[in-house]
């Protein structure tokens, strides 16, 4: 599994501390993975996975600031400019449909919300595989728990029904992005 290290530097919240940031997405990414099954044909992951965590001890360094976590590699994210994998090979999500009710069968399923989906789609990934992956979980609410008025305001954006509103989303910005085989 190829992994890669996310240093957390958390400060695009300042309602949070970059210890409670971590602290949420651990929770997002662990409730995740145990409460995962895939509904696709491929079988696929659409979440990273935590492989190792690393959090200060701040009782021994109260200066320490470094928060990490190692995680298995997604692809590459929407929010980039891009066209082709490494292979040249054009990106197209296929079965796009199925992916996407997978990702919202597993958020529903661990009663999670994820309140940072950029419109630039770069909390999306998708692989060389063409599966589409959800990442950064730092802005989050689980079991409706919103730790801050401003991620409240973020789930309001979403609509009443918000996992309706979080596949309208993805998808627009999918579609935005010509990921779609041609019919």
């Amino acid at each position: 599994m190829k992994k890669i290290c996310k240093q957390v530097t958390y400060n695009k919240c300042p309602e949070l501390t970059q210890d409670e940031m971590y602290q949420l997405e651990k929770k997002c990414l662990t409730l995740l993975d145990k409460n995962y099954e895939c509904i696709c044909e491929k079988k696929s992951r659409h979440f990273p996975v935590i492989i190792e965590s690393i959090s200060p001890n701040l009782d021994l360094n109260p200066d320490e600031k470094e928060y990490k976590f190692y995680l298995s590699h997604c692809g590459q994210s929407l929010g980039n400019d891009f066209g082709f994998d490494e292979n040249n090979h054009p990106y197209l999500i296929i079965n796009f449909d199925e992916q996407l009710s997978c990702i919202i069968y597993n958020l529903k399923k661990s009663n999670i919300k994820h309140l940072d989906m950029h419109d630039s789609g770069k909390n999306l990934c998708i692989n060389s595989d063409n599966i589409l992956a959800v990442i950064d979980f730092g802005i989050a609410a689980v079991s409706d728990h919103f730790l801050t008025p401003s991620f409240l305001e973020n789930r309001k954006a979403f609509g009443y029904h918000y996992y309706v509103g979080l596949k309208k989303r993805i998808a627009k910005i999918v579609k935005e992005k010509n990921l779609l085989p041609n019919d």
